[in-house]
């Protein structure tokens, strides 16, 4: 439970509505979703299967929940909110705040509530919307509550931050989002158009769209196809679900496909039976060929979420499959059976109710896979413009298909060393027009789903999305309607080519870091870049404390092992024994707990009669003499003052510098002194002394406070 300390004016929040609020956010933000979009669906159906957690009769939960939301409220006053206002901002202040859920979530889930009863009555304007909240808030009137879009609409960016900052994506990725002019009713309607079993059912839409798992898809593309998939007799999805999509508005339905394109980025293939088999596909992965003609084959599955590691059934006996590694990976290792049967008679491996499935095709094409597995793995369907490889078993249809859609350029390899018998491959495949699927159906995996392709190849890439600055991809564009092409990089416009396709290198617009937006003949699509060596500072969670987010680890004979979950918000002010904390691009640990760092060389100016350099543990003590300075010098020539290096045999926190006149001690790198152990091979005893002499320029500003730690540490030595 959250605990807080607010001022005597504030009023605490009562604990049946911290209750329910705990249990909103147990109940769909927890560790199961990681990495996954979640919705803070609350509904009739939720808030009924919430009863037993809460203590309530079913029947009842949606009265206590609405009862307890409202009991918060002032009804009467100016500020109705001010109340859940006032607690959030204490726990935006809280160093316990990513393991807290926001006390706004109640509220925001009684918002969510309200649009649900809209959807349910199907009427979708914001006049209705704000009736049937002021009816649940207990307020009388039809409009927007006094104070809701500046301080309800704003938790949910805090809510956005909570889940995807704060917590990094562990308890899932948010979702709420405003679309058009749903500015402030929005964000609760994003998080209640689809249920979870309307999400379930998606993987049908993409397959009937013809989407590969983990695609980057323009939501406006996938208005059209929604609506057509509603309209056809394959549509799975509830009646409620199909009349938003058919009868809503423009906003209302780019808001389903802008759901729809999260759902599509974490979709790993799998579909579901009509008896409630989940089915994960099989793929084929070959390595990169060999001088044209030389190929390694293997097969994969993919390991969507909850399925199982252990034995499966198949007709050629039981195969035992792992994770790669052993890890919580998405996909199993290679399966270990004759890729000639199983291409030639497909193979569907069975464990309860989860299958994996290949089924066989004259026809396979391969896509360049620089992320999981390497090499090319087998798709569903190519890419316009997208560089394939093509494994057939009859080479005839295929080449005339190649000859009137593809690109100049293809081959058929040389070779068929390693593939299946009677097995062929060509190379360089780019299809260029898009083909009719109902006049070509066998080939199908070669028909692009869209009229104008947008594919990022190659440069220093850090994940689906993100490339280093300097080293931006290649942009490759198509059109399947054989049109010119018009490429807008950021607004500005780059490339006006009369070809239906091209390329373009990015690296060469000399793009700052951040995110950037491309425009193809309407059609965008968003990247971003960093810069290499950019300092990232630690996350302080709130002010005026220790309290970081923090990445910790701990010794276990002789390793460190990372500790979960991770990371997590600690005192940094305590360093504890065994303990290595990791923020941003700092690290922390006792002394023996780092690895022993090289000295650096350092650089002397010269002219001083003798130079004296202090380690940061008692005994690090060394002395250096300038190798041009002579050793009697006329009374008025002036000192050699030219530079030298000198390679000390630990690191220099202090240089002393003794000249005829003075003595003055200088700070050369921030580190802290050691009195827990001295230096074995060190002279302790000139150590103390050179640190607690007399100086006439002693050290000022901040290394003076350094400095007077040193010299308590001195004069504690005996």
């Amino acid at each position: 439970m959250l605990s807080m300390t607010l001022s005597a004016s504030t009023q605490a929040l009562s604990s049946r509505y911290m209750a329910w609020n705990q249990a909103l956010s147990d109940y769909f933000f927890n560790a199961h979703h990681a990495g996954r979009p979640v919705y803070l669906q609350v509904d009739v159906e939720t808030l009924t299967e919430l009863a037993p957690v809460m203590h309530v009769d079913p029947e009842s939960a949606e009265a206590d929940f609405v009862d307890t939301v409202r009991s918060q409220l002032y009804t009467v006053d100016w500020s109705p909110f001010r109340r859940v206002e006032n607690w959030m901002g204490t726990w935006q202040r809280s160093p316990q705040r990513p393991d807290q859920p926001p006390p706004c979530l109640a509220l925001l889930g009684l918002c969510v509530l309200a649009a649900s009863r809209m959807h349910r009555d199907n009427e979708h304007a914001s006049h209705n919307y704000y009736a049937r909240l002021s009816d649940l808030l207990g307020l009388r009137q039809s409009t927007q509550p006094r104070d809701f879009a500046d301080v309800v609409t704003p938790f949910w960016s805090q809510l956005n931050d909570w889940l995807d900052s704060d917590n990094g994506g562990r308890l899932g990725i948010a979702t709420a989002a405003a679309t058009g002019r749903l500015i402030n009713i929005g964000y609760p309607i994003s998080q209640c158009l689809l249920r979870d079993v309307d999400r379930d059912r998606l993987p049908d839409f993409f397959v009937f769209a013809r989407i590969n798992p983990g695609s980057e898809v323009d939501p406006e593309d996938l208005v059209g196809l929604l609506l057509q998939w509603c309209r056809s007799s394959t549509c799975s999805l509830s009646s409620q679900a199909r009349h938003l999509m058919e009868r809503g508005t423009s906003d209302i339905r780019l808001q389903i496909a802008r759901i729809v394109v999260g759902e599509v980025r974490v979709w790993r293939g799998e579909t579901r039976e009509s008896a409630g088999r989940r089915i994960a596909p099989i793929v084929v992965r070959l390595d990169s060929p060999k001088w044209g003609y030389q190929f390694e084959i293997e097969l994969y599955s993919r390991r969507p979420r909850d399925f199982p590691s252990g034995t499966f059934q198949s007709r050629f006996g039981p195969v035992d499959l792992r994770p790669i590694d052993d890890t919580d990976s998405e996909w199993y290792e290679p399966i270990p059976l004759d890729a000639q049967q199983v291409l030639d008679c497909g193979i569907e491996l069975r464990c309860g109710s989860f299958a994996l499935r290949w089924t066989p095709t004259q026809i396979i094409a391969l896509r360049r896979d620089d992320q999981d597995l390497g090499g090319y793995v087998s798709q569903e369907h190519v890419g316009l413009g997208e560089r394939t490889i093509v494994l057939t078993r009859d080479a005839a249809p295929l080449e005339t298909f190649l000859g009137q859609f593809a690109a100049s350029g293809w081959a058929r390899a040389p070779g068929t060393r390693g593939l299946p018998h009677g097995w062929i491959a060509y190379l360089n495949v780019a299809i260029q027009k898009k083909a009719q699927p109902d006049i070509y159906p066998a080939f199908a995996c070669l028909i692009p789903t869209e009229h104008i392709s947008i594919n990022l190849d190659g440069g220093l890439k850090f994940d689906s999305s993100t490339w280093l600055t300097g080293g931006e991809p290649v942009l490759r564009v198509s059109r399947g309607d054989g049109g010119s092409i018009t490429v807008e990089v950021d607004g500005r416009t780059v490339l006006d080519c009369a070809n239906p396709s091209a390329e373009l290198e990015l690296s060469g617009l000399d793009l700052t870091p951040g995110r950037h937006t491309i425009v193809v003949c309407g059609r965008s699509r968003h990247f971003h870049t960093v810069r290499s060596g950019d300092y990232v500072a630690p996350q302080i969670i709130a002010r005026d404390t220790s309290a970081h987010l923090t990445h910790v680890l701990v010794r276990d004979e002789g390793r460190f092992m990372a500790t979960f979950p991770s990371p997590r918000v600690i005192d940094v002010s305590v360093v504890l024994p065994g303990q290595l904390t990791i923020m941003g691009t700092r690290i922390s640990a006792q002394h023996d707990d780092l690895p022993q760092n090289l000295p650096q060389p350092i650089t002397l100016v010269g002219g001083a009669r003798l130079y004296v350099l202090l380690g940061p543990r008692p005994g690090m003590v060394h002395e250096y003499h300038d190798p041009l300075e002579p050793l009697f010098r006329r009374k008025h020539q002036p000192p050699n003052q030219q530079p030298f290096v000198v390679e000390p045999p630990f690191q220099v926190a202090w240089v002393v510098r003794v000249s005829r006149r003075n003595r003055t001690v200088q700070l050369s790198t921030d580190l802290a002194p050691i009195d827990v152990e001295l230096c074995p091979e060190g002279d302790v005893a000139a150590w103390k002394a050179w640190v607690l002499k007399g100086y006439k320029r002693p050290p000022t500003d901040d290394a003076a406070a350094l400095w007077q730690r040193y010299v308590q540490v001195a004069r504690s030595l005996s």
